[in-house]
């Protein structure tokens, strides 16, 4: 038995217990359990010694559950900003400017008709703020094709919704 399932064991109950605690969604809290256990996984080569497992696992499940609240804050965000309602009429418009719900529209139809890398690398990078590094494993890609193809994403969306359709500081990728 290696010590993944040793540890599954002895400290799964408790995990559980402090997602759903932090958490406050039962179905987040179990899935972020799983992702626990997969990280565990994949770092098995470097699990701490027995008397720290508790803490290395805690640990490991806070910053998931962390990353999950920034992300629904994040998408949250971009849906109040890029939502995709159609107004029920515009017949009360009266200035000739584009409406909000229309360029927010508009750019959603965009982001769609990007090819498909392209608009799953943005996707992922942007509205789910992975790293570089987890997009190219999630995708099956190499590092230097994510950059290139979230700029070439970024560059296309410009070109087609203008300069000023798209803030810099919303759309800057981290990591």
């Amino acid at each position: 038995m290696s010590s993944v399932e040793s540890w599954f064991r002895l400290h799964g109950p408790y995990l559980l217990g402090v997602l759903r605690s932090v958490c406050g969604d039962r179905d987040e809290a179990d899935d972020l359990f799983q992702k626990v256990w997969l990280i565990a996984l994949e770092k098995e080569d470097r699990i701490p010694p027995e008397k720290a497992a508790r803490a290395w696992l805690t640990g490991i499940a806070l910053k998931a559950c962390h990353a999950s609240v920034r992300k629904k804050k994040r998408r949250r965000l971009l849906l109040k900003k890029w939502g995709t309602e159609f107004p029920a009429s515009t017949s009360d418009q009266t200035d000739t400017s584009i409406p909000e719900h229309f360029r927010r529209r508009a750019l959603w139809i965009r982001i769609g008709s990007l090819p498909k890398l392209q608009r799953e690398v943005l996707l992922l990078r942007v509205v789910e703020e992975m790293t570089t590094k987890e997009v190219a494993e999630t995708l099956g890609r190499a590092e230097g094709t994510v950059k290139a193809s979230l700029h070439r994403a970024l560059g296309s969306l410009k070109a087609a919704l203008g300069p000023d359709f798209l803030p810099q500081h919303e759309l800057r990728p981290t990591g």
